[in-house]
């Protein structure tokens, strides 16, 4: 009897009840990390070793549930037994940094919950689908692997307890960036004359900032 048997007995009983094993395993986090590994098992890939400590701290779980079918299990539980021997995972920090143009780059680990997240890190879904050419949706850049978010009034709170909920690092940049974003929410925007130039100073609008991009060059004194 291997770990992996174990284990894919476990996300079986899952997929035709989230309540089996009284619940134990019935929370959003271990039912997408469940569902995601053993797809990856099922594809024949080895588990890392961060995941083979995962996979054992759920079967411990459920270790007297298992031990009604498996009479064995906290032998294999003390000297777990792998199909494939895990692999060393590189552990790559997870970062955050300032693109401009009011974008923050994501990368680092992902996995199922911190992709959700992000995906709903976009704002308000109306303005999305209807200003296309002013908001964006978080999108993935496969060149350089990481997450692109647009930040602005609809989203600044969202993206701010993502870091925070996901253990982003952040740099000083980063940080100005977010500080100059939470003061200028409802922040009037100011227009002036300086040695006969017209400055905008557009704040918390970006359909006025786009607009004076556009036209910069037809605006005249």
């Amino acid at each position: 009897m291997y770990v992996e048997d174990v284990f894919a007995e476990i996300a079986l009983r899952l997929s035709n009840s989230r309540r089996a094993f009284g619940g134990k395993l019935a929370n959003e986090w271990h039912l997408g990390f469940i569902a995601s590994v053993n797809a990856q098992l099922l594809a024949g890939r080895a588990l890392s070793v961060a995941q083979s400590e995962i996979v054992l701290r759920i079967l411990r779980t459920v270790e007297t549930d298992l031990a009604k079918d498996h009479a064995n299990i906290g032998k294999l539980l003390q000297s777990p037994q792998f199909r494939q021997t895990p692999y060393q995972s590189v552990r790559t920090p997870r970062e955050v940094r300032f693109m401009g143009d009011n974008v923050l780059g994501f990368r680092g680990k992902s996995d199922h919950l911190l992709t959700k997240d992000i995906k709903n890190s976009g704002g308000n879904d109306e303005f999305t689908l209807k200003s296309r050419y002013l908001w964006m949706r978080p999108q993935f850049d496969w060149t350089y692997k990481i997450w692109l978010v647009r930040v602005n009034r609809f989203n600044l709170y969202k993206v701010k307890a993502f870091i925070a909920k996901h253990h982003f690092q952040t740099d000083e940049a980063v940080e100005q960036f977010l500080q100059d974003c939470t003061a200028d929410l409802d922040a009037a925007s100011i227009c002036e004359v300086q040695d006969d130039v017209l400055i905008l100073r557009v704040k918390d609008n970006e359909l006025l900032a786009h607009w004076a991009l556009d036209n910069a060059q037809s605006l005249s004194l």
